[in-house]
């Protein structure tokens, strides 16, 4: 049990550092998602009845790391595109509450009125592709590492299977990131216990909609033993 706590909490930091990253380069692609993938295939192990050896940790960075990384890379551009009209959105309101900070007299309403239902509009577009995209490819990282799919096949799996449950898929997600984030109330110290403990919720949710791996078929010399 210690040497799994272990590499989950090195797990949560090589996911952590990915998210860091991204604000000094794109080096954040090349960890973030085999650090996540690692962490999940570590919980679906022990949940399977079978041992979280120290060697899981580097599968994520074995055959199965470009497919990985190219995931990361579409998930992020898509990120990207929804995200600008977010930034569009709210230049408007930027740009009312900059003028009236400075004091300098703002346009008339019958432009800024129009000018802020339209930021309004564009943000609300932003937030629900970001969050649309965010949910229903949760799973991409854990099947391109448990069941072997490719990088597009795995986004669009990921997608199918949290359609069949959005409501339900919807409340679990509140609740795992309510206490995920708890833990930042203790001096930031504590997210790394409730984060161990939101991913093994995410690990059960995952088996759940996906169900266990297919056994693999039996050779024909297997089969006459």
């Amino acid at each position: 049990m210690l040497l799994f706590t272990g590499y989950a909490l090195l797990s949560l930091v090589l996911l952590l550092g990915g998210l860091v990253i991204p604000m000094f380069g794109a080096a954040g692609l090349f960890l973030s998602n085999q650090a996540e993938a690692g962490l999940y295939l570590a919980f679906l192990r022990r949940l399977r009845g079978f041992p979280a050896e120290p060697r899981t940790a580097l599968e994520a960075f074995g055959s199965r790391y470009w497919a990985l990384t190219l995931a990361k890379l579409i998930q992020t551009s898509v990120q990207t595109v929804f995200g600008l009209p977010l930034l569009i959105g709210l230049a408007p309101a930027g740009f009312v509450g900059w003028t009236t900070y400075r004091g300098e007299v703002l346009p008339g309403p019958e432009l800024i009125l129009p000018l802020l239902l339209a930021g309004t509009g564009l943000s609300l577009v932003g937030v629900f592709g970001l969050f649309y995209f965010l949910v229903a490819w949760l799973f991409a990282a854990p099947l391109i590492l448990d069941r072997g799919l490719e990088a597009w096949p795995a986004l669009q799996h990921s997608r199918r299977l949290l359609n069949r449950h959005p409501w339900r898929v919807s409340w679990i997600l509140l609740v795992v990131s309510t206490y995920g984030l708890a833990g930042l109330l203790i001096a930031g110290i504590g997210v790394i216990g409730t984060g161990a403990h939101a991913w093994a919720m995410l690990a059960v949710l995952y088996e759940d909609l996906a169900g266990p791996p297919e056994p693999p078929p039996i050779q024909r010399g297997e089969a006459t033993e």
